[in-house]
């Protein structure tokens, strides 16, 4: 009770634990009382399973991306198998046994029975994560002080960088900052904070006109920080410090003066916001002669249903939500979603380099399992498959869509629409007719680059024999194409069902989204007390480094963030920045996410976290390593 309380401040979790403990006295209590009731328990469990089979065979490891392309494209449904609970074998019973150990074993049946009621009650309230309100999340903090964190508010600014420096062997920047900090009293409805705000709206203008700035203010209800971090580029950051940073005495004067506020400090420190490295796709890989790849994809799919407002695309749309960090941290992923309102097709499309893919192969495709059990659980979803193939974009990345967002169903955003041109290949003649199709979509292939903001992407499945053109471009700019025809359509497929071997040739329209760059769009403001708002929230890392050994300490932690680096930033709407102090000695991973996002990521314990923690503290000469969370503004 008292871990579901402090871990997560959800009265649920708080249940199953109480649920736990009173099943677990239970058992115990039947355990020591076994010798004389004689009686024995067997208790049946029910277990579900989703066994997605990839062809009918155990999914293993391609010996290349090419058997990868060819041997494991076969669509597969996927079927939910359940084992039948055996029957509850019949024991004989002692009659002559006392009354009393059989009152025993009455009693901790009944205390059994309660605590799997209590249980299944908590799993039926808590079901799929849902997002912690914002306000939550203040409370816990201001409740538990500073290991629980708040929340972090923040809207990345256009700033100028400088050439990057080197501050040991890994650990470069370009940006340093300047933080005045302060702590502030909960005393008179927090008057002290939304005096020392107004203190920073006050000198905001003077920060802001330096060149290349970026401000931003952390606000903590636990440990009752009050911090402005001022950043420019390390270049710049001479003529400033010759300023003596100001307006830094005027603002830290007036800050003083303020009842409440105590403990007024300035930190000089680098401040770099980091990205993960694009991972390349590799080299091409021929699938057939002239039939070119480099990716491969899994595709998961199903049908939905428009009826209550098309509930289940709504449904299956926060199960994405929920997945999409997991397969945005695969290296080099891609990840795109279809959705049809014509056949009802949902698919998501993960491609990853063709070199990666058995990595991905060997831990079962994670996390698809997760996906494929919550989507067959949602009334009115039907048809669940997967399929593998190679997945080629013949025009490089894929340009932007509509600068406006279109809203499919609720949550359901799209501002790219495709055409598929689709046909079955025969293997006869040693892949005659897919090899012929790829030469006439070569023909065709400068006809539709030429459009603008196009994307043209190919599918090849060596299983079900798919040979698929997805061409998308700006839902602004697809009325047009629509009303010449989908040009050069007819002439393509016209000689494409001229070539032997193709079959099936048909054509679809469907929205195609990429989900991995789709903009992030900042939650509404939140106000901490008056005049001091916030949208984001943030989870800040930290601990003490060592200069021994030429900084080891800090090049052996930079290379832990660096493993950790694509998993944070594959969060929708993440920002990760990283604080280095060569005074203090303090090294910091400041993730912030969009305010309603936040509840998520705490349901998840803010993986990587645990991780990240863990092999932080195994290095020598790493000490203080700590949490906190609180509201982080880009002003």
């Amino acid at each position: 009770f008292f871990f579901g309380v402090m871990s997560r401040g959800s009265y649920t979790s708080s249940l199953v634990a109480v649920g736990a403990l009173v099943a677990f006295s239970a058992c115990v209590a039947l355990a020591a009382n076994a010798g004389e009731s004689q009686a024995a328990l067997y208790a049946t469990t029910t277990s579900s399973r989703v066994a997605p089979a990839v062809g009918g065979a155990p999914l293993r490891a391609p010996r290349s991306p090419v058997q990868a392309a060819d041997a494991l494209q076969t669509p597969a449904a996927v079927a939910r198998q359940y084992t039948r609970p055996s029957a509850a074998r019949s024991m004989s019973h002692d009659t002559t046994s006392s009354g009393f150990p059989k009152l025993v074993s009455a009693t901790c049946l009944a205390a059994l029975a309660i605590g799997g009621a209590l249980f299944a009650v908590a799993r039926l309230l808590t079901g799929r994560s849902e997002r912690m309100p914002v306000w939550d999340l203040v409370e816990v903090a201001e409740t538990y002080g500073t290991d629980r964190p708040i929340a972090m508010a923040a809207a990345t600014a256009t700033v100028e960088e400088s050439d990057m420096v080197e501050k040991a062997p890994g650990v470069l920047f370009n940006r340093v900052a300047r933080e005045w900090r302060c702590k502030w009293s909960a005393d008179d409805d927090q008057a002290s904070l939304v005096a020392a705000q107004k203190v920073l709206d006050k000198h905001l203008a003077a920060l802001k006109s330096l060149d290349g700035v970026e401000v931003q203010r952390v606000v903590c209800g636990g440990c009752k920080d009050f911090k402005v971090v001022t950043s420019v580029p390390a270049a710049d950051f001479g003529a400033w410090e010759n300023a003596a940073h100001a307006p830094e005495a005027e603002f830290l004067a007036e800050l003083e003066a303020i009842d409440g506020i105590s403990q007024v400090e300035t930190q000089t420190y680098t401040f770099q916001t980091l990205e993960a490295a694009p991972v390349p796709d590799g080299p091409l890989q021929e699938k057939a002669p002239g039939v070119m790849f480099n990716r491969v994809a899994r595709e998961w799919r199903c049908k939905w249903s428009d009826d209550k407002d098309s509930a289940s695309l709504v449904e299956a749309q926060q199960v994405i939500d929920e997945l999409l960090p997991q397969l945005r941290a695969l290296p080099g992923a891609q990840v795109q979603r279809v959705v049809c309102g014509g056949c009802k097709d949902l698919k998501v499309i993960t491609s990853v380099p063709a070199e990666n893919f058995a990595a991905w192969q060997e831990v079962r495709f994670k996390p698809e399992e997760n996906f494929l059990n919550e989507v067959t659980s949602i009334r009115g979803i039907t048809q669940v498959e997967v399929q593998t193939y190679t997945l080629q974009s013949l025009t490089g990345p894929v340009p932007p869509g509509s600068p406006e967002m279109n809203e499919k169903a609720k949550g359901v955003y799209f501002n790219r629409v495709a055409r598929e041109w689709r046909c079955k290949w025969s293997p006869d003649d040693d892949e005659a007719s897919l090899v012929a199709a790829q030469k006439l979509l070569e023909k065709y292939l400068p006809k539709l680059e030429a459009m603008e903001g196009v994307q043209v992407q190919r599918v090849v499945c060596g299983g079900c024999k798919d040979f698929k053109i997805m061409t998308s471009v700006p839902a602004d700019a697809f009325g047009g194409w629509m009303d010449a025809e989908f040009a050069p359509e007819a002439e393509f497929l016209e000689e494409l069902k001229a070539i032997p071997g193709i079959s099936q040739v048909e054509t679809q329209m469907f929205t195609l989204q990429p989900l991995d760059g789709t903009p992030v769009v900042e939650s509404e403001m939140k106000e901490k007390a008056p005049g001091v708002l916030f949208n984001r929230v943030a989870r800040e890392w930290r601990c003490k480094w060592s200069d021994d050994n030429n900084d080891a300490s800090l090049v052996a932690a930079q290379k832990v963030l660096d493993a950790y680096l694509p998993a944070l930033t594959a969060r929708t709407g993440a920002r990760v920045q990283r604080v280095v102090c060569g005074g203090c000695k303090d090294f910091k991973v400041v993730t912030s996410v969009p305010a309603d996002d936040f509840g998520v990521w705490m349901d998840e314990d803010f993986s990587p976290e645990d991780k990240f923690l863990e092999e932080l503290k195994k290095i020598e000469g790493i000490s203080q390593v700590e949490t906190q969370m609180y509201t982080f503004q880009t002003l």
